[in-house]
């Protein structure tokens, strides 16, 4: 028997080759119909623009209405246009520049990190799921990203325990990645800030390679 995918399905190697393409193009093609757009973001198949109030009503007909024509599948309870919008779990604040958890992933975020707190057991499981939770979370404070580690480390410890094993295994966080929880709790739970630098007061022009 011979299977052929049409539908472009996440998990096969070559959807991600195609969509990788296809999404850029859709990007560059309202880029050039709609100069007006200030910005615009992919991930996966989710899309967010940043647009100038001003014109935002007639932009979002525009894009909306040019990536209908093109093909693409909208899911019409996930379109909305404001100056604060949800996107990939996320509370964009559009006018001041910043980003939180919504308050959904926000709940789910911080039960995780009080069970880290907690000093509990978690099996080779949970560790892997705490990971990539804890690396989408600190999207909205970069900064923090680094500090995570300690987490690789230990989920590196289990798989290769659980490996050893032919096993469920079981383990408690250590003490570093208990501090590292104690701090995420306290960022999240704070105001969110602009990741935008200060506007210098220098009059001057420069560029680096960096």
């Amino acid at each position: 028997d011979v299977w052929v995918n049409k539908c472009g399905t996440y998990g096969v190697s070559s959807a991600q080759n195609y969509w990788c393409r296809m999404s850029a193009m859709h990007l560059r093609l309202l880029y050039a119909l709609c100069p007006q757009i200030r910005w615009a973001f992919v991930y996966v198949d989710d899309y967010i623009f940043i647009l100038r109030a001003d014109a935002a009503t007639q932009l979002t007909m525009a894009i909306v209405t040019t990536l209908y024509a093109m093909g693409c599948p909208i899911s019409w309870k996930k379109t909305c246009l404001g100056e604060v919008n949800h996107w990939l779990g996320y509370q964009v604040d559009a006018p001041r520049i910043t980003a939180c958890l919504t308050h959904e992933k926000q709940g789910i975020i911080t039960a995780v990190l009080r069970k880290l707190i907690q000093g509990v057991r978690h099996d080779a499981n949970e560790v892997r799921s705490i990971a990539g939770r804890l690396q989408w979370a600190t999207a909205i404070c970069l900064p923090m990203r680094p500090f995570l580690q300690p987490l690789y480390a230990w989920m590196q410890a289990m798989n290769a325990r659980e490996s050893r094993e032919h096993g469920k295994t079981w383990g408690r966080p250590p003490k570093v990645l208990i501090m590292l929880a104690e701090t995420m709790l306290d960022l999240i739970n704070e105001d969110p800030s602009s990741p935008m630098p200060p506007t210098a007061s220098l009059n001057i022009t420069a560029a680096t390679d960096a």
